[in-house]
């Protein structure tokens, strides 16, 4: 019995160093735990998607034209200001002005996207126009209009191609598109944008990140009949006559 008496004090005076010792492992574990979720979080949000680099002027424009419609277009345009400075986003805004013609979307030399029309509402984009393969006409009413500010000699930027893939997907994983149609895809008569632009590589970078769409490419471009018309002003009626 004595011998006991003697080893429980040793032991009590023991105790209090294991329970220090394991609190300090579960500090360092949680700590861990911690670094450990902070390199995940990093990890996720650095393979996330981008945010759209966009502003919404769709109440200083009042370009859109409210109905019911169904979309599964998108158009891209190339647009640039005819003017001493063609990439100037004010003068095409002032154009689009003059002539009642606007895209949804203008993507700025520095990828900047301004939004001018909500995309439920039909934008005068297209002008007199058919779908390749189809008989459907007059193509405002079922498409959304992407416009590119560059020139017949000077194509758009490395940020201004980023944009439009970014945004050509956002809009199709909210809407069923099934046309990704350049403007001289749906008016091949008239119109000959988006103009320096690889049209064939950025197709398939739209399918490799978002999937399967219908395009017109070179190798497969097939010729249209249809009617001449020139220049925005004319186009500007037409779009009405299409709304």
């Amino acid at each position: 019995m004595q011998y006991i008496n003697y080893r429980a004090p040793s032991a009590q005076r023991r105790c209090p160093v294991y329970f220090i010792f394991i609190s300090s492992m579960k500090k360092l574990l949680f700590l861990l735990a911690i670094l450990i979720s902070s390199c995940t979080q990093a990890q996720t949000d650095s393979s996330a998607t981008p945010t759209l680099p966009m502003t919404d002027i769709t109440e200083q424009t009042d370009y859109g034209h409210q109905t019911e419609r169904t979309i599964d277009i998108i158009v891209v345009h190339s647009n640039y200001y005819v003017g001493r400075d063609s990439f100037s986003t004010k003068g095409c805004i002032d154009q689009f002005r003059a002539y009642d013609v606007a895209p949804h979307y203008l993507i700025e030399r520095d990828g900047h996207i301004l939004k001018m029309v909500d995309e439920k509402d039909i934008a005068w984009h297209a002008g007199k126009s058919q779908l390749p393969g189809t008989e459907r006409t007059y193509l405002n009413n079922t498409s959304i209009g992407i416009e590119l500010i560059n020139t017949m000699s000077q194509g758009p930027t490395q940020e201004q191609t980023e944009s439009l893939l970014l945004l050509v997907n956002d809009i199709r994983s909210r809407r069923n598109i099934k046309y990704l149609m350049r403007h001289s895809d749906i008016a091949p008569d008239r119109k000959t944008d988006p103009w320096c632009f690889d049209w064939t590589s950025f197709c398939k970078r739209v399918r490799e990140t978002s999937g399967e769409i219908i395009t017109v490419e070179e190798e497969t471009e097939e010729e249209m009949t249809e009617e001449e018309g020139e220049g925005l002003a004319d186009e500007s009626e037409e779009q009405k006559a299409g709304s």
